[in-house]
């Protein structure tokens, strides 16, 4: 009798351990998988900005671009460069706009430029021609483009002068 009672007990303990194992290894399957985007340290959520757009503008396109990389304010020949941000603003139709400030000591003088956008590893996606606009001290100016490539997957982008 205490043979049977011990027989049960080590199937009962190894059923236990089996399934504990499988719930083990499903759980954490499950949660690697509802995350990948959120362990990508260039990944920005806009989802729920994007849906609000959609909803109150009827445009069931318009996207930002999540690359944190690209959306990271920098310098480009003393301007200090704001709030760049791409967009797909139609089927077709993809758009980019960063705000100049001039922060130095003399009028930023007008000049033709390229916005080069890049991958990851560098690789030039597209490169679209723009204008900078003479930027008087202390006030700010805005580089736009617009082009029917999708460039909505870019990792990041770089201003240049147009002749460089």
């Amino acid at each position: 009798m205490k043979k049977k009672i011990s027989i049960i007990l080590v199937v009962v303990l190894c059923l236990f351990c089996i399934i504990a194992s499988i719930l083990l290894i499903v759980n954490n399957d499950s949660m690697k998988k509802a995350t990948p985007e959120e362990e990508d340290l260039n990944y920005i959520d806009r989802s729920s900005y994007e849906e609000e757009v959609r909803k109150s503008t009827g445009n069931p396109y318009y996207t930002v671009s999540t690359s944190r990389q690209l959306a990271t304010n920098r310098t480009y020949d003393g301007l200090e460069l704001k709030d760049p941000w791409l967009v797909r603003i139609s089927q077709n139709l993809y758009s980019f706009t960063c705000i100049l400030h001039n922060n130095t000591e003399s009028e930023y003088p007008a000049q033709a430029v390229v916005v080069r956008f890049v991958d990851k590893e560098g690789k030039i996606i597209d490169e679209e021609d723009s204008q900078i606009f003479s930027i008087p001290v202390g006030e700010m100016r805005t580089v736009s483009v617009t082009t029917n490539l999708n460039i909505l997957s870019a990792y990041d982008f770089k201003i240049v002068p147009k002749n460089a």
